[in-house]
């Protein structure tokens, strides 16, 4: 099996591994460049990191840092061994410049501007299929709003420039104020929050709030008839850990291994509404810029699992302080990073003023 599996790992110019008894058997030469030449007979965990060796799934994606490098890994089960690939990290060349995102944000600002005059207007003449047009108007606002919140984030992430500022932040109570948010915004979906008292780390909320709008879209948006969503924050000495699970429908396997890839994520066009593919790329992006890591797992039919590690200090940064940044979730935000999920009625002027 060893020698058959190498013989065509080795023709791969992707990066490709094997793995036996959770310990490194097999690179091929793209693989020993990433992992170094004295890989072989080193454990996951080593190589790998805590989040990768404490992974019970056979096969999942993850994003890791590797000799100081993010590296995406696909993971699938072969028998008694298990495959590792290695993407190739994207560019950011075909992303807008930040010129062509300024420029869209000020056309952005008028549209708003001229959607909520539009609907006071339309409210004075007591035309509901008016207000009704206007309502449209300003989703579509919000949603090329997420666009361009996103680019910019992925920008910043691929260009290794993605601005921080970095203070004591509560994760805990940013993701109860969301929860309780969304059980008025998306009734329909139970979302259960589970956590510490209090979970601090260093970190800087705007990205934080955004990494975990994203997550959350991404739950509302694909996960197909979801009924669940259970978020569990747990924060250990060093680490925090954030998990996702949802009840829908899951991921076919051969969508997996594109996921990551902004753009790419091999959807056809009656699903391009759902966004543009950049969900991931934000929440990997984000994440490892806290000094954390990313697994995702998923079976068709059986709903999807997201775990997000976070250091609590990245970067060697000071002690934490126990007074943490207050947080409260702004509506504004809100219609923003959930855009592509909520129902029209929220875009009227009951919320979105």
């Amino acid at each position: 099996m060893i020698t058959l599996s190498s013989d065509v790992l080795s023709m791969s110019g992707e990066g490709a591994a094997l793995l036996q008894n959770r310990r490194l058997v097999y690179a091929n030469a793209a693989a020993r460049a990433i992992l170094g030449e004295d890989c072989v007979g080193k454990g996951v965990r080593e190589l790998f990191g805590a989040e990768i060796a404490e992974a019970q799934a056979g096969s999942f994606i993850a994003s890791v840092p590797i000799a100081g490098k993010s590296r995406l890994l696909r993971f699938s089960r072969e028998e008694n061994m298990q495959v590792v690939f290695f993407s190739r990290p994207e560019s950011c060349e075909d992303l807008l410049s930040e010129g062509s995102l300024q420029a869209m944000r000020a056309g952005l600002m008028n549209i708003s501007l001229a959607a909520g005059n539009g609907r006071r207007m339309a409210e004075e003449l007591g035309s509901e299929a008016l207000s009704g047009c206007f309502g449209t108007l300003s989703r579509e606002y919000y949603r090329l709003s997420r666009l361009l919140s996103n680019i910019s984030a992925a920008r910043g992430i691929l260009t290794g420039d993605l601005p921080m500022a970095l203070c004591t932040v509560d994760l805990g109570a940013m993701v109860s104020d969301l929860a309780d948010s969304l059980s008025i915004l998306r009734p329909d979906v139970e979302l259960a929050f589970t956590a510490e008292r209090r979970v601090l780390l260093w970190a800087d909320p705007q990205l934080l709030e955004l990494m975990l709008l994203n997550l959350l879209s991404n739950c509302y948006c694909h996960a197909a008839g979801l009924r669940r969503i259970r978020v569990e924050l747990l924060g250990l000495s060093d680490r925090v850990y954030l998990t996702v699970r949802d009840d829908g429908c899951g991921i076919p396997a051969e969508r997996m291994c594109s996921l990551f890839h902004r753009y790419r994520a091999a959807r056809g066009l009656h699903e391009l509404p759902a966004g543009a593919g950049l969900g991931l790329t934000v929440i990997r992006g984000i994440a490892e810029a806290h000094g954390g890591a990313l697994l995702l797992e998923s079976r068709e039919g059986a709903g999807t699992m997201l775990r997000l590690s976070l250091a609590r200090s990245p970067g060697g940064q000071p002690p934490l302080g126990e007074k943490a940044v207050p947080y409260c979730s702004r509506m504004e935000n809100l219609l923003t990073g959930l855009a592509d999920c909520l129902d029209e009625k929220c875009f009227r002027a009951r919320y979105s003023e």
